[in-house]
């Protein structure tokens, strides 16, 4: 692996300056990330040197179709990888990125459906692939807390290339958009299908469900990487949220302000870890701080929203425990609180030591999609979604991150989350939020919380209304 440290830039500029090429993504921890290793580091790629997509029911392996289920394909991609994979970090005084060379993508809430056992989802968009991971020899690492900047690839042909494009990052453009915006359900619709979910829950067919709704906003006669950067240069947030990603294809992009992990993989001395971070609890901020440390407190004590977070955590310990070794299944922390600008959160920690012999990539598909965003028990809470969103969820819900050539992973849960296509002239962007519904939710409650959720990308179309 060669290292070569650069003067320091701000990740966003240079992705930016970059942005509008299919294949340029970064994946953005935020600055006010946690010092750990493998924390506190943003990585910026380009120009993949493989890609692997899953289109309806077939796997294409760099357009060729390849027979087989997608997860047992991508970790076969990732261990000819990992066997030629020679990494050392040398840079002794920061901690080792979880990042340097692999595969960085998304999967789609509706893959969920090639998971074994299957679990059952909506019928999928058809526009854009279930899932996508694009190969990369190398990437730009931003350590935020030192500003130190560093290239890192596996050969020298991508060494060359990473600096010529470092040495050459355009002035990044967007423009002011206009956007028309509008949800998807109504408020009314919205609580009747919570009240449905209710029912379900007393009849005993379910602990909880996640329950969500979509917005759209459409900018006509724009261009998609304008609207992109647009999104992504209003989000002035973006640099604080842990789990922030922008992944740009010919057709779509993703931009996710995501604030929770859905699965982190690390080596340590004794095997590779697990680790989950599921988000349940939301309560808003207020800029008295009497207020704000009332609304936290609330939210602390709030029995509605400890029950749901401990009902996720109990199902996330079961899906650990499926790839991991019982003994080492554990929750580290539980009903934490955790604050964002605009809203307080419950979230807890749960990790597991990953049996010999399996991959990141199997324990991937035995906790997808996180149980934060389906409900208890699993299986049935996503047939119950089916039934009352009856529109599919893409990559909102789904995964957004990497993995690494050296075997470790880190993944959001895409929520706060924009998926925007291209359509012609039109470019539109679809945005879900929503949340737990358990028995002591009330439907007017739930569909405050939603509109709380969605209120930063009303805020980031440059909307009011």
């Amino acid at each position: 692996m060669r290292i070569e440290e650069i003067i320091w830039r701000d990740p966003v500029s240079c992705y930016l300056g970059w942005q509008g090429e299919a294949g340029v993504h970064l994946l953005h921890s935020g600055t006010n990330s946690k010092v750990e290793e493998g924390q506190g580091w943003s990585y910026l790629v380009a120009a993949p040197v493989s890609t692997l997509s899953l289109v309806g029911d077939k796997c294409y392996r760099d357009g060729e179709n390849i027979v087989g289920n997608v997860f047992d394909i991508l970790k076969s991609c990732l261990l000819d990888r990992q066997k030629d994979n020679h990494w050392d970090w040398s840079v002794e005084d920061l901690s080792r990125p979880g990042f340097t060379s692999g595969a960085v993508g998304y999967v789609a809430y509706e893959a969920a459906q090639f998971c074994r056992p299957p679990l059952p989802t909506s019928a999928p968009d058809s526009t854009i692939p279930l899932m996508q991971f694009d190969f990369y020899d190398g990437g730009v690492l931003f350590h935020h807390h030192s500003k130190r900047c560093f290239l890192v690839a596996r050969n020298n042909m991508t060494m060359e290339m990473l600096r010529d494009r470092f040495d050459n990052v355009p002035p990044a453009r967007f423009p002011v958009p206009s956007a028309l915006l509008e949800p998807l359900m109504s408020s009314q619709d919205y609580q009747q299908r919570v009240r449905a979910i209710i029912r379900h829950i007393y009849e005993g067919d379910i602990f909880q469900a996640n329950m969500t709704m979509g917005f759209r906003a459409e900018w006509p006669n724009s261009k998609l990487a304008d609207v992109t950067a647009h999104l992504l240069a209003a989000g002035s947030f973006f640099g604080e949220v842990p789990m922030g990603a922008v992944l740009s294809y010919d057709s779509f992009s993703f931009v996710t302000f995501s604030p929770e992990r859905f699965l982190r993989i690390s080596r340590r001395h004794d095997g590779y870890w697990a680790v989950c971070e599921p988000i349940k609890g939301t309560a808003p901020r207020h800029e008295n701080p009497e207020l704000d440390a009332k609304s936290a407190k609330a939210l602390i004590s709030s029995a509605k929203d400890r029950a749901e977070n401990i009902m996720i955590v109990d199902l996330i310990r079961n899906d650990l425990a499926r790839a991991c070794d019982d003994e080492t299944v554990r929750v580290l922390k539980l009903c934490s609180l955790r604050s964002f600008r605009n809203v307080h959160h419950l979230v807890s920690i749960v990790e597991g030591r990953l049996r010999n012999g399996l991959h990141g990539v199997d324990m991937f598909e035995c906790a997808f999609p996180s149980g934060s965003v389906t409900g208890a028990p699993k299986e049935r809470a996503m047939e119950i979604i089916c039934q009352q969103e009856q529109r599919p969820r893409g990559g909102y819900c789904g995964a957004i991150g990497h993995f690494d050539d050296g075997g470790g992973a880190d993944f959001n849960v895409p929520i706060r989350t924009a998926m925007v296509q291209q359509q012609g002239k039109m470019v539109y962007a679809t945005y879900g939020a929503g949340g737990g519904i358990t028995n002591l939710s009330d439907p007017l409650a739930e569909h405050a919380e939603a509109l709380l959720k969605a209120k930063n990308f009303q805020n980031l179309c440059g909307l009011n209304r």
